[in-house]
């Protein structure tokens, strides 16, 4: 990445170039039981075909993804006495190659269901995405107790992409996810999706020490195309982009001489064709249009009721609800929690700093985080729920009189709290969970060379 400032004589030109390349590999047996072996026999005196008793699926998905980016923005910014404004522009191409491959086992009565009973199948893309924008931000002192800002942004992406679904194993059905034949040829479709979105704010400041705003403000997120599908008409069918409207206001305040500080805020989102991952009853991951509302009330407070102690606290309420969705297995799951929307957060956290001699420090804290219960998938089953969990963390952190040089003893979820990063059920009952990190405990030393 390149940042360029050049000061013009009052406006400021601003160019920053960043270009990424990433290379992604990664396998993992979403079962986490043996393989199979359909040619167990059943136990004596059990009229099942051989394979019935032994694991019921086994389920390996491989990823490889390479991936380029470039991208320029110019941008161009002043300040005066009661005015401040940036105008800028931004373009960005990026490029993925992804493939990702499904080894898959099921037991004989399983394939019951319409499985095959090995499967290897692949699915491979390729994408490019073209993002261009024009913005600009005012912010106007109309008083000077009273600011009004004003920002827009325009925005356009397009995508032009190439998918193909293969049987690798040439299988009848074919292998889990595909179940269908293969594609015949590969399928390239392309899309553009642009918006124009706005902010407006009021802030009004009555004292020096509190500040009232209300602002309104839109969002966009572009259109997409499935990633994984076992027909070719979906594969070129693009899904609608997601819009979002954020109404907030709140107040941010200071006390007792800037050593307490409190800031309060309600906020109120209507999601527009919210997209939404879900796997199918095809044992398919799409991406879904919703209608969605997430509300919800945010408090924090930070208090240094000595020189060298720092207690702050943070607490946020929400209700995250679909308005109206009807997912791929056509169920209305209207009136469902957004999956990882917990309904309550809080967090409380302490430090306290110990002057040594020779103008070293330590500093020691320990903080407490806590979740209400959440879902991971849309259709709220309980066997998706994450049950409301507690961490504490801890740290003692030396550092030098100089600054150069620190050494942090650290240890994150002391109590080791079981806490799921993810879930997935596919259409067989089977489940594949992803864990959070256990107690974790370490050492980290730093050294600045100036």
């Amino acid at each position: 990445m390149a940042r360029f400032e050049y000061d013009l004589g009052g406006p400021m030109l601003t160019s920053i170039t960043a270009w990424r390349s990433s290379d992604f590999s990664v396998m993992d047996d979403l079962t986490g039981i043996p393989l199979n072996d359909l040619d167990a026999p059943s136990p004596p005196g059990v009229p099942l075909p051989p394979g019935s008793f032994t694991a019921p699926g086994n389920v390996i998905d491989a990823s490889d993804e390479k991936a380029s980016q470039w991208s320029q923005e110019l941008r161009l910014s002043h300040t005066t006495d009661n005015l401040n404004w940036v105008f800028g522009v931004f373009y960005m191409k990026e490029e993925v190659d992804r493939e990702e491959e499904f080894y898959t086992q099921y037991s004989t009565l399983l394939q019951g269901l319409g499985l095959a009973g090995e499967g290897n199948v692949l699915f491979v893309q390729d994408n490019t995405t073209e993002s261009a924008a024009v913005y600009g931000q005012v912010d106007y002192d109309i008083t000077p107790q009273l600011t009004l800002t004003y920002g827009a942004r325009w925005a356009e992406d397009k995508k032009d992409i190439t998918q193909n679904s293969l049987d690798l194993l040439g299988t009848v059905p074919s292998g889990v996810p595909l179940i269908l034949p293969p594609f015949e040829a590969p399928v390239s479709a392309n899309d553009t999706w642009s918006e124009v979105t706005h902010k407006v704010s009021l802030a009004y400041r009555p004292t020096q020490d509190i500040m009232l705003y209300a602002t309104y403000s839109e969002g966009f997120k572009s259109g997409a195309f499935q990633s994984q599908t076992n027909l070719a008409s979906v594969a070129s069918e693009p899904v609608d982009p997601e819009i979002v409207e954020n109404i907030e206001v709140g107040m941010k305040s200071a006390w007792w001489n800037n050593r307490a500080q409190f800031n309060l805020s309600y906020y109120d989102m209507d999601y527009s064709d919210l997209q939404i991952f879900e796997l199918n009853s095809q044992f398919l991951l799409t991406l879904l249009n919703a209608e969605a509302r997430s509300k919800g009330v945010e408090a924090s407070f930070d208090i240094a009721p000595t020189e060298n102690l720092t207690v702050s606290a943070s607490y946020n309420w929400s209700d995250a609800t679909f308005d109206r969705f009807i997912n791929s297995n056509n169920l209305d799951l209207s009136g469902n929690d957004l999956p990882f929307a917990p309904d309550q957060a809080l967090t409380v956290a302490a430090n306290y700093r110990f002057n040594l001699s020779g103008g070293s420090t330590i500093d020691v804290g320990a903080s407490y985080s806590w979740k209400d219960d959440y879902f991971f998938g849309p259709q709220n089953r309980e066997r998706e729920r994450q049950e409301s969990v507690s961490l504490i963390d801890a740290n003692a952190t030396w550092y030098s009189g100089d600054g150069s040089l620190s050494v942090d003893i650290w240890g994150k979820n002391l109590d080791d709290e079981l806490q799921l990063s993810n879930q997935i059920v596919d259409p067989t009952g089977v489940t594949s969970e992803f864990y959070m990190p256990p107690r974790t405990y370490g050492v980290t030393v730093t050294k600045s060379f100036r």
